[in-house]
Order: C-alpha cells, then sequence, then structure tokens
C-alpha cells in the first residue's frame, strides 16, 4: 500500500482578506524553514481530514475541539476567546478598540456611535476598549445591537437582498438620530457592510459625512455588488499570526498537547484609511475638510454659498466643483444644499415648537415655499408632514 504523504491543513476562505494575510504569512515560515511537507487548503473546519496524514490544522473553530485528535489544531478565531483542547493565537480585542477611537478623535469626528453583537467575546472587548478611550476624553459614545437574525428568511431561502433590506430596517432609526459628521464604529467588517447597505439605501445625502470604521479588514465579495465607497477598518496582525502559527507546527510537530499550550494575543497594526471614511467626509483632504466646516456653518444657522467654500479652501468655485465631480459625484451646489436640507431635518426632528419658516430661515431660506419645495425633493414629503412622521 502505498504511503499517504504527510500534509498540514489550513481553513482558507479567499473572498475574506484577513484569511488570504494568514495564508500569506504561513507560506512565509514555511519557505524560511523549508517546510518539507504540502500544505493544502480546506474550505470548511468539518470537512473530512486524514487522520494519519494530517500533520496539523489552523482554522477558524467556532467551538471548541474535542479531545483525542491524533493531530494538533490551532484556532484563530476571536469569536468566543481562547477555545479549549487546541492553541490559540488570537487578535487583542481590547486594543483594536482603542484603536478605533482614537482614529475617530484625531479625524475630528464628534459624536460617536458603536455597533455590536455582544454574543461574541470580541465584540465586548472591543467595544470595551472603544468605550475606554473616549471616557477618558470626556466623550460619550452611543452603543447599538446588531440582530442575530436566523428565521428571516421565507422558507429558509438565503436572498442577500433582503437580508441587508432587513438589517437596513432594524438600523434605520438609529443612523437617523446621528448628526452626518457623526464617527461609526462596527466591530467587524460584516456589520459595517450592513451600516454602509443603510446609509446608501435610506440616508445617501450621508454617505460622505458620515464616518464608518471597521474592527477588522474587508471582505473582497460583498454581500451586495455596486460601486460603494469603501469602509475604513482596522488593520489587525493576520501575517504576524500566520508566521507564528507555522513556526508553531514546526517546532513542535505533531504535538497536540505542545501545540494546545500555544496563546498568543496580537496588537492591531494600525487603522486603513478608505475613500469615503478617511476623512470624515471623504478620501480627498482638503474636500473633507471643507465639507467638515461646511457642517459646521449650516449647524451654526449661516450655511455657505459654493463661492465661500472655495474661498475657504484657496480654490476657484471651477475648481470646487470638479473635486466634487471627482470624489462625491455630485456638484458643490447639490452637496451644500444636502447639508441645509439635513439640518432642517434635525431642527424638525428636534424643535418641535419652531415654526417652519423658522427652520427654512435656520437652513439658510428666506422664502417658505422655496424652502418646502427643497425639502419635498430631498425627502419626499413635506417639512410639516415629515415632522409628523
Amino acid at each position: 500500500m502505498k504511503e499517504k504523504s504527510p500534509y498540514l491543513a489550513v481553513s482558507v476562505n479567499r473572498q475574506m482578506q484577513s484569511q488570504v494575510e494568514i495564508w500569506q504569512g504561513v507560506c512565509e515560515a514555511a519557505d524560511a524553514a523549508e517546510w518539507p511537507h504540502a500544505i493544502e487548503e480546506v474550505t470548511r473546519f468539518v470537512q473530512k481530514l486524514d487522520e494519519e496524514a494530517c500533520l496539523g490544522m489552523l482554522c477558524w473553530a467556532s467551538r471548541g475541539v474535542e479531545e483525542g485528535r491524533p493531530f494538533p489544531v490551532i484556532n484563530l478565531s476571536n469569536a468566543r476567546g481562547p477555545l479549549p483542547n487546541c492553541g490559540n493565537l488570537l487578535n487583542e480585542d481590547v486594543a483594536v478598540g482603542r484603536l478605533a477611537a482614537e482614529h475617530l478623535l484625531k479625524n475630528g469626528y464628534k459624536d460617536y456611535l458603536a455597533i455590536g453583537m455582544s454574543r461574541f467575546k470580541f465584540s465586548r472587548e472591543r467595544l470595551e476598549g472603544l468605550s475606554s478611550v473616549l471616557r477618558a476624553q470626556g466623550q460619550t459614545v452611543r452603543e447599538a445591537e446588531l440582530p442575530e437574525l436566523h428565521d428571516w428568511a421565507p422558507e429558509g431561502r438565503w436572498n442577500p437582498q433582503a437580508f441587508m433590506d432587513v438589517m437596513a430596517e432594524h438600523l434605520e432609526p438609529v443612523l437617523r438620530e446621528l448628526p452626518p459628521d457623526a464617527g461609526i464604529f462596527a466591530v467587524d467588517h460584516p456589520v459595517a457592510q450592513h451600516v454602509e447597505h443603510c446609509l446608501f439605501a435610506r440616508f445617501p445625502e450621508r454617505m460622505h459625512t458620515t464616518g464608518l470604521l471597521s474592527g477588522d479588514l474587508p471582505v473582497f465579495q460583498r454581500w451586495l455588488p455596486g460601486a460603494r465607497r469603501s469602509i475604513s477598518c482596522v488593520r489587525t496582525a493576520n501575517v504576524a499570526k500566520g508566521r507564528a502559527a507555522m513556526e508553531g507546527f514546526i517546532r513542535h510537530g505533531r504535538n497536540p498537547d505542545a501545540v494546545t499550550k500555544l496563546c498568543r494575543f496580537f496588537e492591531p497594526e494600525g487603522v486603513w484609511t478608505r475613500v469615503s471614511t478617511a476623512g470624515p467626509a471623504c478620501g480627498h483632504p482638503v474636500l473633507a475638510r471643507g465639507i467638515r466646516w461646511s457642517w459646521g456653518r449650516v449647524q451654526a444657522g449661516q450655511p455657505p454659498s459654493v463661492e465661500e467654500l472655495a474661498s475657504h479652501l484657496n480654490m476657484s468655485a471651477r475648481t470646487l466643483n470638479r473635486l466634487f465631480h471627482q470624489e462625491l459625484q455630485q456638484t458643490a451646489r447639490e452637496f451644500l444644499l444636502s447639508l441645509r436640507m439635513e439640518r432642517a431635518a434635525q431642527v424638525l426632528r428636534e424643535q418641535p415648537d419652531w415654526t417652519i419658516q423658522r427652520v427654512a430661515a435656520e437652513a439658510g431660506f428666506t422664502n417658505q415655499g422655496a424652502f418646502a419645495s427643497a425639502f419635498r425633493v430631498w425627502g419626499g414629503q413635506s417639512p410639516r408632514d415629515w415632522r409628523k412622521t
């Protein structure tokens, strides 16, 4: 009988940036040590493995690994923290939250929302790290829970569009209350995608002023396709974890007891800022600064004109419009009008005793009829009806 060739099994989903980086670290360490055996990709932890030939497995285990496995297992999943009967190489999740808070503070956000899933240990720890930094700076952070919807699909049929829309419906009341220059921290990238979809579908005017930061790296394949602005994210030390895992297998071989004793937590490496959320507002630093300044003027009841914004940024109105087309796919006038409508909606919500004429003046309109027409185009209903709903 032909002898089976020994191999190391690595669970990899190449749609996940983090797992691709783990694979990179594994290969780097294997090449450096001239690892003589094969390294095979497996797509699922439950996949049947040849227990005689398998030298070890690197995976994202959702539960503890059963005792008595003839080969060692290293877990990389932070969902429930260190798991029994296996080695654990995990992210330092409190540090992920701290780094996210430092990024939001540094970039000038004034209002903070954290969206997590308290059923998972990593989520609780990331929110703890975020809140500790913001509290130390005298800031408060609101927290919202993303539900776990097991039974939402009719007759068990998976429909990405319907799933994202259900999540958007849940998030809408939470996001509606945020000012446009709020900073949102989502505990991981799937949660951030839900937030982004809700903003894109229901609050498109906020897509370029609301900051969205994910607690880890993005997925390559989105649940919903389409040209969206990318999401900034905390960059976790996945390449380093892959190298450490490979070195553990090399050092301890097929020894489950020795590998089980591996337990390390890796600090995040930095924040990966992407396009619209590098701001707040957008990836272009000058335009981002101009939008923040404009929103401040709008909040003060002094909405700027296109010419005033261009002068503030030391450029011509023509150059400013070219930047808006390039970065936000709209004119400067259209964007400034959306900020004024956002301010009007905020006042209608927060000042129920104000007359519509006073709200119009707050948004920079001298004519109540012109304000009502503009608001109807923006919000789909009159200011009075919007306030009622």
